[in-house]
């Protein structure tokens, strides 16, 4: 039994390892990093926005005007999302000769993404039943 949990701890630590994929896109990961600050900078204007006074004037420019259109960072996030998972796909099919195996892939993508959403849920939940805003 024992050695049946440390195999499976030391896969799941193997699974969620921080380690550069082999045949990573560098340029692309720091693309995405630039679309994930661009949102996070929209959102930080979003308070002082509609006060009709500049957020942050520099030289007679309000140079938040780029942060303002953050949103641009989303719709960039979602096209190399999808470039990406074209591109895994589409090398995966090569190694194996035309063959993909679709069950095998949304599985391993839904072990990466269920539990941060069930995360997140679950403390949004936790959240509004604390503020008692649950009806």
């Amino acid at each position: 039994m024992s050695q049946y949990v440390l195999a499976a701890s030391a896969r799941l630590a193997d699974y969620f390892r921080f380690e550069r994929a082999t045949g990573a896109i560098m340029t692309l990961d720091g693309l995405r990093g630039i679309a994930v600050l661009l949102v996070l900078l929209r959102h930080a204007t979003l308070p002082f926005q509609g006060q009709g006074e500049p957020i942050l004037p520099i030289l007679g420019w309000d140079v938040a005007t780029i942060f303002i259109n953050g949103w641009i960072g989303v719709d960039l996030f979602f096209v190399l999302s999808g470039f990406l998972i074209a591109h895994h796909i589409m090398k995966a099919r090569d190694l194996m000769e035309g063959q993909f195996h679709w069950r095998s892939y949304i599985a391993k993508r839904a072990l990466r993404i269920v539990p941060a959403y069930s995360f997140d849920d679950g403390w949004a939940i936790a959240r509004r039943s604390l503020r008692g805003d649950l009806s």
